[in-house]
């Protein structure tokens, strides 16, 4: 086992992600809370099942080493699997897990293991922790999300005029969102994104073996996309 390692989860799937600038070892946990702390419904296990398997290969492909770990096994609870790397460990790189259960176990371990541990800005956000300590005032008393809202148009200069107005004269347009959708208009077709058919076949064999008393049914009609190029077709889609 290497000194220093990278471990991610299933949320920071990132193609460019922070952990790609150091040559440390990546682990790709299965992680207890994403998958068995409640009986989630099983189409939410294949997804992150594919989208880690497909973040698996994308990783080895650029000569990467990985360390996978399953829902099924006991290292799927963070803390089983950092008291078992505790004894190779000079660092640890994370992506802010943007969860308090994993950020605090890993924490707490480190401290108390004597462990250097890196967390790195999570891709997932524009705003930056840092960046919110105005708006989040320990004094301030009322907190309007449409506030946030107009203060974020601002900064990155998001459809706004010249004059600092916004383009079109209103700042949201909630009141139109909550209309019906036309009778008379046709929505879009939507071309459902495609599986690597091994991979899916693979991935309901592991789920429907055990995850037998999780809700939900799985058919060959997946429609999300689980890597980073159709994740990319469909937004253009949607754009």
């Amino acid at each position: 086992m290497n000194e220093n390692m990278n471990i991610l989860f299933p949320n920071q799937l990132f193609e460019n992600s922070p952990l790609m600038k150091n040559q440390n070892e990546f682990i790709l946990v299965e992680e207890f809370l994403f998958f068995n702390q409640f009986k989630f419904h099983k189409q939410k296990i294949l997804f992150h099942r594919l989208t880690m398997k497909n973040y698996q290969r994308y990783l080895e492909l650029q000569d990467r080493k990985v360390k996978y770990i399953e829902s099924t096994e006991a290292e799927s609870d963070i803390r089983n699997l950092l008291e078992n790397l505790c004894t190779d460990l000079n660092k640890i790189e994370i992506i802010d897990p943007d969860d308090y259960y994993i950020q605090k176990r890993i924490s707490s371990f480190c401290k108390k293991n004597k462990i250097q541990l890196i967390i790195h800005e999570s891709p997932s956000f524009i705003t930056k922790k840092s960046e919110l300590n105005e708006f989040f005032k320990k004094d301030k008393k009322k907190f309007f999300q449409t506030s946030f809202y107009k203060s974020q148009r601002k900064k990155f200069n998001i459809l706004i005029e010249q004059n600092g107005k916004p383009t079109g004269g209103d700042w949201t347009y909630d009141v139109m969102n909550r209309e019906k959708y036309p009778k008379d208009k046709n929505p879009p077709k939507i071309e459902f994104a495609k599986v690597n058919h091994k991979l899916f076949s693979e991935s309901v064999s592991f789920i429907n073996t055990n995850y037998t008393q999780n809700p939900g049914l799985i058919d060959d009609k997946f429609i999300y996309p689980t890597d980073h190029k159709s994740a990319k077709l469909w937004f253009l889609k949607f754009l």
